[in-house]
């Protein structure tokens, strides 16, 4: 059921990446939220679980943008697998390093965006207005970030909860509000 959950909330995400933000002018250069799912799977999942779900929402996101094929793939594994190995020496949930991590994906993500763009030939200097949109995906990235792990969290939690009442009320077991 946890798989419907991620499915649900990446769904809804890709949706309103490909079909609300880009008619949006003040969401113009928010950072790739899918980052953020990866970045909760990296830090409250095993990996068991979170391997899968970050390489569906690399192959959604590659069928549906406009990118070369793998880019999304790429980026969100590497994020994953960064955050594990972070997590080997650090407890980035519970500190302000939570703060950064999305920030960090952000940029990682662009930066394989642009390492893509320069490897195809595109070997152009950067633009003015692509500088400042990094800049401004990573300031999101700072503000919404740590807002959207939480939020993620949060509800995740309570699915989880409400998913185990529901299984234990139809099975005829005490539900675990209740201490019948």
């Amino acid at each position: 059921m946890t798989y419907l959950f991620y499915a649900v909330i990446s769904l809804a995400i890709l949706v309103w990446q490909t079909a609300v933000q880009p008619h949006v002018p003040l969401f113009r250069w928010m950072y790739d939220l899918l980052i953020s799912v990866t970045i909760y799977l990296g830090l409250h999942r095993p990996a068991r679980e979170g391997l899968p779900v970050v390489f569906c929402l690399g192959f959604a996101m590659d069928n549906f943008s406009a990118a070369p094929f793998g880019l999304y793939i790429t980026s969100y594994l590497w994020i994953f697998a960064g955050i594990k190995w972070l997590m080997t020496f650090l407890d980035v949930r519970g500190s302000l390093l939570l703060y950064f991590v999305t920030a960090a994906g952000a940029l990682i993500q662009n930066f394989l965006s642009l390492a893509t763009a320069m490897a195809g030939g595109a070997g152009l200097p950067l633009p003015e207005d692509l500088t400042r949109g990094l800049f401004i995906q990573f300031c999101w990235a700072l503000v919404i970030g740590p807002i959207f792990l939480s939020a993620l969290r949060y509800i995740h939690e309570h699915f989880e909860k409400w998913w185990l009442d529901r299984m234990a009320d139809k099975n005829g077991y005490p539900t675990l509000g209740n201490s019948d």
